[in-house]
């Protein structure tokens, strides 16, 4: 993130941004994946590690554009295999179809398989978008004393799939998260709306660890480390 000194946003943020010179806009890039999710369903949780990527761009202002991946599963010889690499790929076309983001490349590994312990489907997505004018560049962490803090989306109604689950049941259980594409856009379009006309000055997507997590990451992820106040019902 050093080369040419053009990162304007480092790691450590919902996502990397850089300047191109000679562009009034910027550069947004990420990757996620969650391979949880998309051993419990591979079609649902290829859809949500899209989602996510595309939110870690919303969340600085950025327009997701152009999606590249690399799929890794285990053998497709096993019981199961081909059907968790194809349920994938549907998955990833159908998220990329709604966010209205191209496919412009990628990689596939196969055969990736150890007994112990098994190799979960484990699709990465990067996901590149472009902030039109720096000043909608937004940065993930609270910026002024006072403020509201606005939770956008639909609510949570389970823990399936979460590795806190998982470490604590010690064992992968489900419903495996599914989300509705149609609401996850909308969502979506409204934060950028919202960045755009100048209604948000801090914003972070919810990922792994929940709300709490996010909101330890939004005070610690800034200089001026500015704590919060939360009531919840």
């Amino acid at each position: 993130h050093m080369v040419q000194t053009n990162t304007v946003v480092a790691p450590g943020h919902s996502a990397g941004v850089i300047r191109i010179r000679d562009f009034e806009g910027l550069i947004a890039a990420t990757t996620d994946g969650n391979d949880l999710w998309c051993q419990l369903d591979p079609y649902h949780g290829t859809q949500s590690v899209v989602a996510e990527a595309a939110r870690n761009l919303v969340a600085c202002g950025a327009e997701p554009l152009a999606v590249t991946n690399n799929l890794n599963f285990g053998s497709p010889r096993q019981p199961n295999g081909a059907w968790q690499f194809a349920a994938a790929v549907r998955g990833l076309r159908d998220a990329c179809r709604s966010f209205e983001t191209r496919i412009t490349g990628g990689h596939v590994s196969l055969y990736n398989v150890s007994p112990r312990p098994a190799f979960f489907p484990s699709p990465v997505i990067g996901l590149l978008g472009a902030i039109e004018s720096r000043a909608h560049l937004t940065r993930s962490h609270f910026q002024k004393e006072g403020e509201a803090i606005l939770l956008v989306g639909p609510a949570a109604t389970h823990c399936g799939g979460s590795r806190i689950l998982k470490q604590h049941a010690g064992k992968l259980v489900g419903p495996a998260l599914k989300i509705d594409l149609e609401v996850e856009k909308a969502v979506q379009n409204f934060v950028l709306d919202a960045i755009h006309n100048g209604l948000i000055t801090g914003a972070s997507d919810i990922g792994d660890g929940g709300l709490a997590m996010t909101l330890i990451e939004m005070t610690l992820s800034g200089n001026s480390r500015m704590g919060c106040r939360v009531t919840l019902p």
